[in-house]
């Protein structure tokens, strides 16, 4: 298999770098933000609608290259299915970007990706925090049970995360929404951006040699 060369990196990588320079750069930060997320929306409403589950979206999976295009990656897990994918093998999983159905009764589809997907918007406006840190395994897994979602990222705000975000992680997979919903909230939420600061809706700078 031939892989594309991401000069910078994964996206996880990118946000803990930069992090002072994302805190620094209020101006166009939640444009870039926005940018990253729907790029990454994007990426996988292709992969659902060729019926790819992906059963491992996260920050760390995402890599970026020179010219500020964010690529999926890690297809370790991947799965091709009709509508869901019940993991009859479990091995070490990355349970704190699951969703309540994979964790519980270990069926994937593009909805626990779309679980996924709200928790990668949430380590983007968090530049690079891990989810629930503070929570061992064990706290998060029976805390989920009980309905806990991520709160909203101090960086977000709050119609981002009221309309992109948290639908993401409604508990019943057929409420949350899907990819092709979620691109479209993120370009209207780019354009209202564009609109409101006049900067542009697409990176403002060659990544490689500004992160130099």
């Amino acid at each position: 298999m031939v892989m594309e060369y991401a000069a910078l990196g994964s996206l996880l990588h990118l946000l803990q770098k930069h992090r002072v320079f994302f805190l620094q750069a209020s101006t166009q930060r939640e444009t870039v933000f926005l940018q990253f997320c729907k790029q990454i929306a994007t990426g996988m409403e292709y992969l659902s609608s060729i019926g790819i589950v992906h059963r491992d979206l996260a920050a760390r999976n995402v890599v970026v290259t020179s010219e500020g295009v964010l690529k999926i990656a890690d297809f370790g897990l991947t799965r091709i299915v009709n509508i869901y994918y019940r993991m009859r093998h479990p091995g070490r999983l990355p349970i704190k970007w699951m969703s309540p159905e994979a964790m519980f009764s270990k069926v994937f589809s593009t909805s626990s990706d779309v679980w996924s997907f709200g928790v990668v918007m949430w380590e983007v406006f968090t530049i690079g925090d891990a989810p629930f840190a503070h929570l061992s395994p064990v706290e998060y897994y029976n805390q989920l049970r009980q309905g806990l979602i991520h709160p909203k990222p101090e960086l977000a705000s709050s119609q981002i995360y009221a309309t992109v975000m948290a639908p993401c992680w409604k508990y019943k997979p057929a409420e949350r929404p899907r990819f092709a919903e979620l691109r479209k909230r993120l370009e209207d939420l780019l354009l209202e951006a564009f609109n409101d600061s006049g900067g542009p809706d697409t990176l403002p700078w060659g990544l490689a040699s500004f992160f130099s």
